[in-house]
C-alpha cells in the first residue's frame, strides 16, 4: 500500500479520494467519447473486431458488462450530449444512462417511442439513485406510458442448449 495513502489524515484521505473520483468521472467521460469516435470511423473493423463492443471487450480489456454499459451510455450521450454534466458531477451514474438507453430500446422493440424528452425527464428522475431504484422508476414510467398497470424488473439467466455434452 502506498506509504503517502497510510500517513494520510482522515480528512486528507476523503478529500483526495474525492478529488480522484471527479478525475474517474472525467477520464470516463473522454473514454466515451473516444469510443464515439472509434464507433463513428468504424475503426474496429480493420482491427478484425466485427462489433465495437467486441473491440471494448477484447481490445480495450473491460468485462463486457463494464464494455455494455459504456457503450450504451455513449450512444445516450451522443443524442443528449447535455447530460455530460450530470455525469461530471457523480448526478447520474454510467449504469444508470446505460440502464435508461437500454430501457429506451426495449421499448422501441415493443413499439413504444420514447421521445428525447421523455429521455431527458427519465435522466432526471433517476438522478442520485441507486441502479435498483433506478429500475423501479423506470418500470413505473413505462406503466405510466404504456398503460399497463405494473412493470417490474426481472434478472434473466439465458442458457444455450446444445446436442451433445463436451468432453
Amino acid at each position: 500500500m502506498n506509504q503517502k495513502i497510510n500517513s494520510a489524515t482522515n480528512e486528507t484521505l476523503v478529500q483526495n479520494t474525492k478529488a480522484l473520483a471527479q478525475k474517474e468521472r472525467e477520464i470516463t467521460l473522454e473514454v466515451l467519447d473516444h469510443l464515439r469516435e472509434i464507433s463513428r470511423r468504424k475503426i474496429y473493423l480493420p482491427l478484425g473486431y466485427g462489433s465495437l463492443f467486441e473491440f471494448t471487450v477484447k481490445e480495450l480489456g473491460y468485462s463486457a458488462g463494464s464494455a455494455f454499459r459504456r457503450i450504451e451510455a455513449m450512444k445516450l450521450l451522443s443524442e443528449l450530449p447535455e447530460v455530460e454534466s450530470k455525469v461530471k458531477t457523480g448526478k447520474i451514474t454510467l449504469t444508470n444512462l446505460a440502464l435508461v438507453q437500454t430501457t429506451v430500446k426495449e421499448q422501441k422493440k415493443n413499439g413504444v417511442t420514447i421521445t428525447s424528452a421523455e429521455k431527458k425527464d427519465w435522466i432526471e428522475k433517476v438522478v442520485h439513485q441507486s441502479t435498483r431504484e433506478a429500475e423501479r422508476t423506470l418500470g413505473r414510467l413505462i406503466a405510466e406510458k404504456t398503460g399497463v398497470a405494473q412493470i417490474r424488473p426481472v434478472k434473466t439467466i439465458r442458457f444455450e442448449i446444445t446436442e451433445e455434452l463436451a468432453d
